[in-house]
């Protein structure tokens, strides 16, 4: 059997679409009525509301519910044996397996997710409108644009020239933390079984806090302006280069280790972790 088979693929990606997406459905409904609930009854309790304000909140949201479906990616497959038993029998590569449940919990979701939010913001403005007489706005848009706008460099200071090498590294600098981001819970909803999410989101923050402190404990630079011909350029330090190998290093790792667990997915093991270390 070939490691990798497309229409193979398709076949399991379907079989983990079907036994999966009821429940991603269901958490992205309530994501969507949890943010309508919110936003009535603030506007309640406070009258006149500019909901313009809301959309940090929404796309805080949004995001928290994302890294939740990374950190249980597995977490159907832990609740019930016989979904694990299901998976386990596919007639499928561990290979084909493990990629049709990247492309659900990676894309279906964000997609599903976004929905749930814009069910949400929806109900809000025919609601404010039709009993309140508010202005048609939606914050579709705005949320839209904070979760993709942070991937290109914003000059704040019009009088800084930004050349191509600071782009460049900042481009690749956004993209690797998210990337990051998404290989670390794919790695903790693939290795444990329990409160993945939690576990998995105090670990990234005091890695980040890590990072952050031994860089200034070291002294070194990201980036800074200098005068250059005239002009003030903005130059790219020492720590934006090493935060960016680094990045991509866990990257690496991140994904190997989470394929390597999966690999060795059992129906039964211990009841914290899919990999049992005192087995190895």
């Amino acid at each position: 059997m070939k490691d990798f088979d497309i229409k193979r693929f398709c076949k399991t990606f379907r079989w983990v679409f079907s036994v999966n997406f009821r429940e991603l459905a269901i958490w992205s409904l309530g994501l969507g009525v949890g943010l309508f609930v919110m936003m009535m009854i603030v506007g309640r309790l406070e009258g006149a509301l500019d909901y313009r304000k809301f959309d940090t909140i929404c796309t805080m949201a949004v995001l928290v519910s994302y890294l939740g479906c990374l950190g249980n990616i597995f977490l159907p497959y832990n609740k019930r044996k016989g979904k694990r038993e299901a998976l386990l029998m596919l007639p499928a590569t561990n290979l084909e397996k493990y990629l049709a449940i990247v492309l659900f919990v990676t894309v279906v979701s964000a997609v599903t997710l976004f929905l749930g939010f814009a069910l949400g913001d929806t109900l809000r403005m025919v609601v404010r409108s039709v009993f309140y007489g508010d202005e048609w706005f939606t914050l579709i848009p705005k949320v839209w644009n904070n979760l993709t706008l942070s991937i290109y460099p914003a000059n704040g200071h019009y009088d800084v020239v930004e050349p191509m090498s600071y782009l460049v590294i900042h481009f690749l600098g956004v993209i690797g933390f998210f990337v990051w981001i998404h290989s670390l819970f794919m790695l903790g909803g693939t290795l444990l079984r329990k409160y993945a999410f939690v576990f998995t989101g105090l670990l990234g923050i005091s890695l980040v806090m890590l990072l952050a402190w031994s860089i200034k404990q070291l002294s070194i630079s990201t980036s800074y302006v200098e005068f250059v011909d005239n002009h003030y350029v903005r130059v790219v330090g020492m720590g934006e280069y090493i935060i960016c190998a680094l990045e991509y290093v866990l990257i690496v790792f991140n994904y190997w280790a989470s394929y390597r667990i999966f690999k060795g997915l059992q129906l039964i093991t211990n009841k914290w972790m899919n990999y049992d270390l005192l087995k190895r």
